[in-house]
């Protein structure tokens, strides 16, 4: 059975009434939630960024790093064995051209020397001929290892200088900076000179002459210095 009445049916639910000072504090930290959210996708983002510029810089780094290596071996193709060879080559010709110069000058001088003792015996002037040229002989010899010195020294040289422009590179990451410096320091290998007139070899005649019988000079042995303190007899070859 209905119950009468008007009042009948849910009661009414009265709106809980909102503190003004709350709902501010509300709004206010909506609010900083959502500025600190954007902070944080900003700086990711830029953490992003930042990252892909790094490894783009990396990525050229390495790349001009490679490249100045390839600059560096181009420079330096020239140096291979057979650059040392012709090098061995040329001083080896050199050498031996300032040698025979040298045995032609001395064999004249000696001649000239030996003639000058009284009651020279023959045997005495061929002995001295026999002398100079085991000399000359002993020289010839010197000078293949005289030419595998000089390419050695060459070289060596080469590839320091080589190895000083890779551990350059790998600093510097400047690919044409590189190729420049690689580009001079070749040419100044290339370039230096390493033919240069030979020290005296022979013993100096008068010395010779002065040890032979019937010279009224002092005594002197062949091969010893000179009295004008150039080194006589040695067999030394210097580049």
């Amino acid at each position: 059975m209905c119950s009468s009445g008007g009042g009948g049916g849910r009661p009414s639910i009265q709106p809980v009434p909102v503190d003004p000072a709350e709902q501010a504090r509300r709004a206010a930290q909506k609010q900083r939630e959502i500025e600190e959210a954007a902070r944080q996708r900003a700086a990711e983002e830029a953490a992003r960024r930042a990252e892909e510029a790094r490894i783009a810089a990396e990525k050229e780094r390495q790349r001009q790093i490679s490249l100045g290596r390839t600059n560096i071996d181009d420079a330096f193709s020239r140096f291979n064995d057979s650059y040392y060879s012709q090098l061995d080559k040329q001083y080896e010709d050199y050498a031996r051209g300032d040698i025979d110069t040298q045995y032609q000058d001395q064999l004249r001088r000696l001649v000239g020397a030996l003639s000058g003792i009284d009651n020279i015996a023959y045997a005495t002037r061929n002995q001295g001929v026999e002398d100079l040229g085991s000399q000359y002989r002993s020289a010839i010899d010197m000078v293949d290892e005289g030419g595998d010195t000089i390419a050695d020294q060459a070289r060596n040289e080469a590839n320091a200088a080589r190895e000083r422009l890779i551990q350059r590179n790998s600093s510097v990451a400047n690919a044409s900076a590189i190729a420049d410096e690689a580009r001079k320091s070749a040419e100044n290998l290339a370039g230096t000179s390493r033919m240069s007139r030979l020290a005296s070899i022979f013993v100096d005649p008068m010395q010779y002459a002065a040890s032979r019988p019937g010279y009224g000079g002092r005594p002197a042995v062949f091969g010893s210095s000179n009295s004008t303190g150039t080194s006589g007899g040695s067999s030394r070859v210097v580049g």
